[in-house]
């Protein structure tokens, strides 16, 4: 519109629309540089968390990162759309987030890392590189960070291997802790799991789902791959129904060969072996005895 700022190159548009799809405010968020919406999250308290993969530089709203790498900006607005504060977080390579839990005093930050230093110093980052190649961009880590309500840092960690992992959906625990979903190409590092789908004549690993459970303090509980031995997995979606018991929604190619089957044991698998992709609908429970 004629009224609104805009700051260079792509910039992120934020637009609050009431129940009958009437605008209510608008803001723009960037910089003279690069700013792709990855995300937003309304807490309790009608704030707005937006999430900002940014090749910040220059003048403009939102926190400058001054890096040659995409990082992690977020920024708060209130319940007018009026901006409280707006942070950067990140290392020297590739690192944004996409998602948030509220908790009882902060905000869990959700998302993904290929850094090991600056804000990821000591998160336990796994180095890789796609394909193998050190040429290549470094592969990302599933990255968690805790913060408080005010933005600062309460830790910062990094779950994977030398492959690609990915979040999709986090939940937290009622002992404080976090059970994440996701996807990865791991066999290695915290994917150890990974290992029982790989065929070791295959030397890329194919995608599975990637689940696992942390404490409070982000320490990793256990992990678990799920899925078959053949074609790439794509996670679309999880329902938590308690503590224990969850609901995904994956889609992925047909797998009709008990050898390499794994957890892909659908009885209608035979009818679905000439299609190139399928939904995978499963229930899942956690067996783990928390008061052991």
């Amino acid at each position: 519109g004629p009224d609104e700022e805009f700051y260079g190159m792509d910039d992120s548009w934020v637009v609050k629309i009431n129940s009958e799809g009437e605008q209510e405010w608008e803001i723009m968020l960037g910089t003279e540089g690069l700013e792709l919406p990855a995300g937003v999250f309304c807490d309790s308290s009608n704030n707005t968390l937006v999430f900002i993969a940014g090749l910040t530089q220059g003048n403009g709203n939102i926190a400058n990162c001054y890096r040659a790498y995409y990082d992690g900006i977020v920024t708060k607005l209130n319940e007018n759309g009026e901006m409280l504060w707006s942070k950067c977080y990140g290392g020297s390579y590739d690192d944004a987030f996409g998602r948030a839990v509220e908790l009882e005093n902060g905000y869990l930050f959700v998302g993904e890392a290929a850094s090991d230093d600056g804000d990821l110093e000591d998160a336990g980052y796994h180095l890789g590189y796609h394909h193998g190649n050190q040429w290549e961009d470094r592969t990302c880590d599933v990255w968690l960070m805790k913060t408080d309500f005010d933005s600062n840092i309460i830790w910062s960690k990094c779950y994977g291997g030398t492959g690609n992992d990915h979040p999709a959906k986090v939940f937290q625990n009622e002992d404080g802790g976090f059970t994440v979903f996701g996807t990865s190409n791991s066999i290695d590092g915290d994917v150890q799991s990974g290992q029982n789908l790989h065929l070791p004549w295959n030397g890329t690993p194919s995608r599975k789902i990637w689940v696992f459970r942390t404490d409070a303090e982000g320490n990793l509980l256990w992990e678990r791959a799920i899925g078959h031995k053949g074609n790439d997995i794509d996670l679309s979606d999880v329902i938590k129904h308690n503590e224990k018991e969850y609901t995904l929604a994956a889609t992925s190619g047909a797998c009709v060969d008990p050898e390499y089957q794994g957890d892909y044991n659908c009885t209608n698998a035979p009818l679905l072996e000439h299609g190139y992709k399928n939904w995978w609908v499963l229930h899942i429970t956690d067996i783990f005895n928390y008061d052991d």
